[in-house]
């Protein structure tokens, strides 16, 4: 049967796997992996019994992005700093209450980036050094 052709080594245990029993690294790596070497059987259920599309990352990739720092276009806390930088310095010299608060969706994206950003400074993460200007960039806006 198709599904269980062969496909390509484990990236775990390097033995060939079948697509039937078998996901594939949604990250930088794109290799095949066992389910039975890296997944948990709540994980086997959801992506071979329900087939979730869900995408799926080896610890490999999952430390790379977690390492990555994106915003938008811009990557790693250098470059996004930088932009901060820029934008700040920029913004000290506006008139207060330029702008008025958002609305509709803009006003939700608005609030939804902002509240992700404040919990990115509260919970401790990898933006918890840039968190801070960029809500402070935010807030006149």
């Amino acid at each position: 049967a198709k599904s269980d052709q062969q496909i390509w080594p484990c990236g775990k245990c390097k033995k060939n796997t079948l697509q039937s029993n078998s996901i594939l690294c949604d990250g930088r790596c794109s290799k095949w992996f066992h389910g039975d070497c890296v997944l948990t059987e709540e994980e086997k259920h959801k992506y071979f019994v329900q087939k979730s599309k869900d995408k799926w990352h080896c610890k490999e990739c999952v430390s790379l992005l977690q390492e990555s720092i994106r915003w938008g276009d811009m990557v790693g806390k250098n470059e996004i700093r930088g932009e901060l930088d820029k934008i700040y310095e920029e913004m000290v010299q506006w008139r207060n209450n330029l702008f008025e608060v958002p609305r509709g969706k803009a006003g939700k994206d608005f609030i939804e980036e902002l509240s992700r950003i404040i919990s990115e400074l509260v919970y401790n993460t990898k933006w918890k050094s840039l968190s801070l200007k960029i809500v402070r960039i935010f807030m006149p806006l």
